[in-house]
């Protein structure tokens, strides 16, 4: 609790839409969730969600009481980085959690990724749309509960809708594989 009323002071703001816990840490995860409630209940969060989290702390997390009201869980996933794909997101899918993506233009790599440059040019937009439209596509993978038919973004030459990308999944090209138990999350 302290800790958010600090990140409330420090962002000179009385509510935090999404407030996640970062990593797991020491605390039993049925007091965090008390403490989320709490700073919800005095409006000083609307939401909250976890990072980092894989299954079995899902799983977890699902079993204390109110758990179940986690918004979100922010992990790293990239066109480069699928490994959440093995089972995490079809986890989160089917209990319509959405996933965060944090990375998702692998660091960097993908902005200008030799694979992807032909596949933007084909529809007008850029390498690091592509990669962002790939995560877009996925069911629950996003930031928004509703993505937009066009995102607020420069990397948007036109308006576009997702559909264009619906064709093109999944790439041919192997840097971009699906994961596999042995090259699974996390």
């Amino acid at each position: 609790i302290a800790a958010c009323e600090k990140s409330l002071a420090r962002l000179k703001t009385d509510v935090i839409d999404l407030y996640l816990l970062h990593w797991r840490g020491g605390t039993p995860l049925a007091e965090t969730v008390r403490a989320f409630e709490m700073l919800k209940r005095d409006g000083k969060i609307r939401h909250w969600g976890v990072s980092n989290f894989d299954v079995d702390d899902l799983e977890e997390l699902h079993a204390v009481e109110h758990g179940n009201r986690c918004m979100a869980n922010q992990v790293q996933y990239a066109l480069d980085t699928r490994g959440v794909e093995f089972d995490l997101l079809p986890w989160q899918q089917a209990r319509s959690m959405p996933l965060m993506a944090y990375c998702p233009l692998g660091g960097g790599g993908l902005v200008n990724h030799p694979a992807l440059a032909p596949i933007g040019r084909k529809h007008g937009v850029s390498a690091a749309a592509v990669a962002m439209a790939f995560l877009l596509s996925k069911p629950a993978c996003s930031p928004f509960r509703n993505p937009p038919t066009q995102p607020a973004s420069p990397n948007w030459p036109r308006p576009v809708t997702w559909r264009w990308m619906r064709p093109i999944w999944p790439p041919s090209t192997a840097p971009f594989r699906r994961p596999s138990a042995s090259n699974r999350w996390p």
